[in-house]
């Protein structure tokens, strides 16, 4: 069932396939990602996004157990670990709520895993294409403008810190979890722009990605908007520009930057400028800030509080093995003086949350895994099939360290395990074919 072409037609019309039971399951399942957050979204008291995401995780691990027992290990092994720190504070606090908590909190650590390890699995036995990846991506990439756009006219974009919820719901109302989305979805437009010959199409997908995460007005979002076409440039530095296309590239960029003028001007008269008043307030916190809080949205803060009462009281044990996600951060929550005492506040760097939740044992179960499997997969980062994941995983792991959202987030970990596998069977394919 593998199927790959060497050959610069990537976005090509493929060729219908016959899809095994198992790859149309997760084809399915996995393109609604964001449809399921967004429906999650509105109906915010019911736990849709939570029974979904422990469903999907149920399948795969059902798929690794019946076509490699192996690739299970790891993730209950990192289970196990994971939840005996919990289990070890609920025996010092006796907090069910913190218990809970920290239960949720590692099936999310193993999404991205799992995901990853599933895929990897049914591709090694030929239940998996490599193109469906991709597909599932693109599927989430076409509607999501969309409902984005609609939950913004409802006013569920508009209340991103309020009716905050725990466990899987990350909903649109989660900025940061829809921002990491948006990001990885424009690098799949911007891939298609670069690659197809249908530019029209791609550039009209491209700005229609844009498009909210401009509406977002994160920071991150606005300088990755940046950041990837200079890493594309960079990765195909060799390629030879025609004037053809350095007419199209050109045309292009004027009318993105026309579109982006007259949605500034049309927003101008509005009765009240949403994009005004976005970056009215950057401007106001570039000025109230020093250069770091700015650009870290004041997370050093946090950093400050969390590391000051992690190592205040640290011993050798619990810099190996940490004692789980609630309790370091519920005492930085209350720090805070924060008015909940079932409160959390993380530090959003998801490096230092890591560490801090799980010891350095766990940065090496997460951070050292993921590092492992890219460090490899990005043997050919150079080859066209590659790139997407590639810039896209780079992405993420800029993200992860200076903005989090990444690891310990349902959607993000979704794409997260999407491009890792993605990256690292594109290799494993170009090296058959190679050989």
């Amino acid at each position: 069932m593998r199927r790959i072409s060497i050959k610069k037609k990537q976005y090509s019309k493929p060729k219908r396939e016959h899809m095994c039971k198992p790859e149309k399951i997760i084809y399915y399942l996995l393109s609604a990602t964001l449809f399921v957050d967004f429906i999650n979204g509105i109906f915010s008291n019911l736990p849709i996004g939570e029974l979904y995401r422990i469903v999907i995780l149920m399948l795969l691990s059902f798929y690794m157990f019946k076509n490699n027992i192996k690739a299970l290990g790891y993730i209950l092994f990192v289970f196990i670990y994971i939840a005996s720190n919990s289990f070890i504070t609920f025996m010092d606090t006796a907090n069910k709520f913190g218990l809970k908590f920290d239960l949720t909190m590692t099936l999310k650590a193993i999404y991205f895993i799992v995901i990853f390890q599933a895929i990897r699995t049914l591709y090694k036995v030929n239940k998996f294409n490599l193109n469906t990846i991709k597909k599932i991506i693109l599927n989430n990439l076409y509607y999501t403008p969309f409902l984005f756009l609609f939950s913004y006219i409802l006013g569920i974009g508009k209340t991103s810190y309020e009716n905050m919820s725990v466990g899987f719901k990350g909903t649109f109302m989660s900025l940061n979890s829809i921002n990491v989305a948006l990001i990885i979805l424009y690098i799949f437009a911007l891939d298609g722009l670069i690659r197809n010959k249908n530019k029209f199409k791609w550039l009209c997908i491209t700005v229609f990605i844009i498009v909210p995460m401009v509406l977002l007005g994160t920071k991150s979002s606005l300088i990755f908007l940046v950041f990837a076409p200079i890493v594309y440039l960079m990765l195909n530095i060799r390629l030879k520009f025609t004037f053809k296309k350095i007419v199209l590239y050109s045309w292009s960029f004027i009318f993105v930057t026309f579109a982006t003028m007259i949605l500034m001007a049309m927003d101008a008269n509005a009765s009240s400028g949403y994009l005004g008043d976005l970056l009215w307030r950057q401007q106001y916190l570039f000025e109230n800030r020093d250069l770091l809080t700015y650009l870290l949205s004041g997370r050093n803060w946090l950093l400050e509080t969390g590391s000051a009462l992690f190592f205040s009281h640290i011993n050798f044990l619990e810099l190996l093995f940490g004692n789980g996600y609630f309790n370091i951060h519920n005492h930085i929550a209350m720090a805070w003086h924060m008015p909940d005492p079932n409160a959390v506040r993380p530090i959003e760097l998801d490096f230092f949350d890591i560490f801090f939740s799980y010891g350095t044992l766990g940065l090496v179960l997460t951070y050292g895994y993921f590092l492992f499997y890219f460090i490899k997969g990005s043997r050919y980062a150079s080859n066209y099939m590659s790139q997407p994941y590639f810039v896209a995983l780079l992405t993420l792991l800029i993200f992860s360290v200076v903005g989090g959202h990444v690891f310990l987030e349902a959607i993000s970990s979704t794409f997260f395990g999407l491009c890792l596998a993605g990256l690292f069977i594109t290799k494993e394919a170009i090296k058959e074919h190679i050989n």
